[in-house]
């Protein structure tokens, strides 16, 4: 069971592999349209996304599936990075042993990707919301023939104080 769990992490972090990469190149490429402001290229990046989101979602599945099995056979593991410690340490074989070896590296590597997945699309995050704010404050000045809204702000004497202040007064 050990080495079937084994060929199953190998075949996993290649899928999850394959989903990482695929999706830090479309990040790259969703960079350089928000940095270039392609809005077509944009839309087009968004579907394309969409897709690599499903399937990371079936990648996430799988990893689900595996730990689930890997309890199954025995393993008390939450993560792959347990599970390839858990199998090596009731393996005395040295193939064995320099095969999870190279899994525990694929793996700090696929935990690396998604730390760096995490950071561009909090990036992504932060210009589209920046870019909604500007796109809102210029329709409010539109709209307001080019003076800011009335309820953003005023004289300093007309917003100081409030209710309880001016009741004493």
């Amino acid at each position: 069971m050990r080495l079937t769990l084994l060929h199953e992490l190998a075949r996993f972090l290649s899928a999850l592999e394959q989903a990482q990469e695929a999706l830090l190149s479309l990040f790259a490429a969703k960079r350089i349209a928000l940095d270039t402001l392609q809005s077509q290229e944009l839309i087009r990046l968004a579907s394309v996304e969409q897709q690599l989101a499903v399937e990371l979602q079936e990648v996430v599945h799988q990893r689900t599936k595996l730990l689930d099995e890997a309890r199954g056979a025995g393993f008390a593991v939450e993560s792959l990075l347990e599970l390839a410690g858990a199998i090596g340490r009731t393996v005395g074989d040295s193939r064995v042993l320099a095969a999870i070896e190279l899994l525990t590296g694929r793996i700090i590597r696929s935990q690396q990707r998604t730390a760096r997945m995490q950071h561009e699309s909090w990036v992504h995050w932060i210009i589209s919301h920046r870019c909604y704010n500007h796109y809102t404050e210029l329709l409010d000045l539109i709209a307001h023939g080019g003076h800011p809204a009335p309820t953003y702000g005023g004289t300093p004497s007309a917003s100081a104080g409030g209710a309880l202040l001016d009741a004493a007064a």
